[in-house]
């Protein structure tokens, strides 16, 4: 009897062994599966997306104070204020601060793609300083990049209440693109479930927010049950696959319903959110605005953007919006225009980040923008003198 006992006992731990075995080979194979297709690369993707970003209770979503994302080609460094600059932005202007302009946008004022020397604020501030210092080698400008990925007018409206007004900057610069009158309508379903409490509602809403990145598992490195998960999303290319696929799952998800609320509503139901976000944040801005509209990558070629159908209309709407506000408009549409006419073997493809990027400008975009709004800056720089002369 006791022998039997024995054996019934060795046979499941052998079995055991075999399964254990089992899954630590097919395991084992799914890594070099995955690692030799690339997936070993999404690793430090998942990283960046739970680090990055953190929740926010009125905004939605922020970027992480501090942080530096050597993930993202090329690295992103965010401040302690949760900008991407370089260094802490004073409240108090110095002395010696003759220009501040801040500027409100999504991923194209972020600079998605672009190292931060290169993009738009970081030019412009060059610009601003070697003009000014022609006749004050001691005076400096400060153009401050609160771009943040995904964003829409509705928060760029209570990131001015809330933080942009403190500063007390010159001018606001404000960069707008087809993206926002859809991500208006997100923000509001989102803001409605927040004024409610409705915490379900309100992670489904940030989900749409963020286009599907998951951000409820910024919070994992601090439960002790998720610890190994995060560690295994971080270090391995099956369950890194895995992350992936089920975001690429949830974006195709949320761009169906996209699609689904461009096909159904007319373009002036459509722009009720953005139109009235947009509105009232140049009335609430004492500073003179200098607003920017940029073009999507199949306008430029001339095509209808399947994702913008309605860019034409945006376009006038926001031009529209911000002369009625006595605010300075650009059609950045006109500007690349003007560049591929001008510059020899210049071709829209370099305009853009990458062939398949179909919004957010390169190095080349990002100094086109930078060399408009240095001119309308400095001639409205150069009325003050003479007015105050």
């Amino acid at each position: 009897m006791k022998s039997d006992l024995r054996l019934s006992t060795r046979k499941k731990i052998l079995f055991t062994a075999a399964v254990l075995l089992a899954v630590i080979i097919c395991f084992a194979a799914s890594e070099l599966y995955f690692t030799f297709n690339g997936y070993s690369h999404i690793s430090p993707l998942y990283r960046e997306r739970t680090r990055l970003f953190v929740n926010h209770d009125i905004y939605g979503f922020h970027h992480n104070p501090g942080i530096v994302e050597s993930a993202r080609c090329p690295p992103v460094r965010i401040n302690g204020q949760g900008y991407r600059e370089d260094r802490e932005i004073p409240i108090d202007r110095p002395e010696n601060e003759a220009v501040r302009i801040l500027t409100l946008g999504d991923s194209v004022v972020f600079g998605l793609n672009v190292a931060n020397e290169q993009g738009l604020c970081c030019r412009l501030e060059s610009l601003l300083d070697e003009h000014l210092n022609r006749t004050d080698p001691t005076v400096r400008c400060e153009v401050i990049n609160t771009g943040v990925m995904c964003w829409s007018p509705g928060q760029y409206n209570l990131f001015y209440r809330r933080e942009g007004r403190r500063f007390r900057p010159d001018f606001v610069l404000i960069g707008l693109n087809p993206n926002d009158v859809t991500d208006c309508v997100r923000f509001d379903h989102y803001d409605a479930s927040r004024q409610t409490g409705d915490s379900v509602a309100i992670d489904a809403h940030l989900q749409r927010l963020m286009n599907g990145i998951n951000l409820t598992c910024s919070g994992w490195d601090q439960r002790t049950g998720k610890k190994l998960l995060n560690f295994a999303y971080m270090h391995s290319a099956t369950f890194a696959a895995c992350y992936e696929n089920s975001i690429g799952r949830r974006k195709k998800q949320i761009n169906e319903q996209r699609e689904e609320l461009i096909r159904n509503s007319p373009f002036p139901e459509l722009s009720e959110s953005y139109r009235d976000h947009f509105s009232r944040l140049l009335e609430q801005t004492t500073e003179p605005e200098i607003v920017l509209v940029f073009p999507s990558r199949q306008s430029m070629e001339g095509r209808v953007s399947p994702d913008y159908p309605y860019e034409m209309e945006f376009r006038r709407l926001t031009g529209e919006i911000s002369r009625n506000h006595g605010s300075v408009f650009v059609d950045m549409a006109d500007v690349y225009r003007d560049y591929l006419a001008r510059a020899e073997r210049a071709s829209v493809t370099e305009l853009y980040v990458s062939r398949e990027d179909r919004l957010h400008p390169s190095a080349v975009g990002h100094f086109l923008t930078a060399e408009t709004v240095f001119g309308i800056v400095r001639e409205k720089i150069g009325m003050k003198e003479a007015s105050e002369n």
